[in-house]
């Protein structure tokens, strides 16, 4: 069961990228991993890029991307390019849509590919527990449907999406955490559909799931030089409600189904 947070500046664990969480909540994750701006003007791997809110309220935003040769054709050759949606990793803990990694590997496979991509920066732990990871995933992925829509009430369109967007051909992407949110986001969202989107697939790498006993593939990969099962605990614990363990369904080894949250 996770231990609550205590109220103090004490450090609780230290990741093995340098930064620090602490007892009372508080931690110094976003001044220590070096941030990239949208670069709207100038390609960097042969892609453009623009950030865009889409929940003032939270102030969830997502960065989009668009090959730069698909921005200079001409009028007439306009082309509509297939989207991913694209949710980064880190533990629900670390690295943000703006990350200077991030933002390369979405620039590169924008171009490489010829894609549109979506990338999506959402809340993170430990200042926002889960579900709240959860919550912004299943926003974006809504705000990516009104944005296909042809309905006068769902709200401003982007114009490099009206433009450019196959809301067809979309895919839905993660890695680590930002898997496990594919996987819930989709769960959640299935009940109502996914109209006007046609999502032809997702791709998870190495969604952050487990459960309290260990997995085959834990015991026998659990211990590398980034991550080790004690960190991976950490993450959990942190990121899960107080009072929750690695059983609460945000969490489960192998999930067969999700909980609407």
């Amino acid at each position: 069961m996770a231990a609550p947070l205590l109220a103090s500046n004490e450090i609780q664990y230290e990741t093995v990228l340098e930064a620090k969480f602490y007892h009372n909540g508080r931690s110094d994750h976003d001044q220590i991993y070096p941030t990239a701006p949208a670069n709207t003007d100038k390609a960097i791997e042969g892609a453009l890029s623009r950030d865009v809110v889409i929940d003032s309220s939270t102030g969830i935003w997502v960065r989009l991307y668009v090959p730069e040769r698909v921005l200079s054709a001409s009028e007439g050759e306009a082309v509509r390019l297939p989207i991913i949606l694209h949710y980064h990793g880190g533990g629900f803990m670390l690295f943000s849509a703006a990350s200077a990694y991030t933002h390369e590997y979405c620039c590169q496979i924008a171009a490489r590919l010829g894609l549109m991509v979506v990338s999506v920066e959402y809340r993170l732990a430990p200042e926002h527990k889960l579900p709240a990871a959860f919550e912004d995933g299943l926003s974006a992925l809504k705000w990516l449907q009104a944005q296909g829509s042809d309905e006068q009430d769902s709200g401003p369109k982007d114009p490099w999406l009206s433009a450019h967007g196959d809301f067809a051909k979309c895919f839905i992407m993660g890695h680590s955490a930002g898997a496990t949110i594919v996987h819930h986001t989709v769960l959640n969202a299935a009940s109502d559909g996914f109209d006007p989107l046609k999502i032809r697939g997702l791709i998870l790498g190495g969604p952050f799931f487990g459960g309290i006993e260990r997995t085959s593939s834990e015991i026998k990969y659990g211990e590398t030089d980034f991550l080790t099962l004690q960190l991976a605990d950490a993450f959990w614990g942190a990121s899960l409600l107080d009072g929750a363990d690695r059983s609460h369904p945000y969490a489960p080894s192998t999930p067969p189904r999700c909980r609407p949250y």
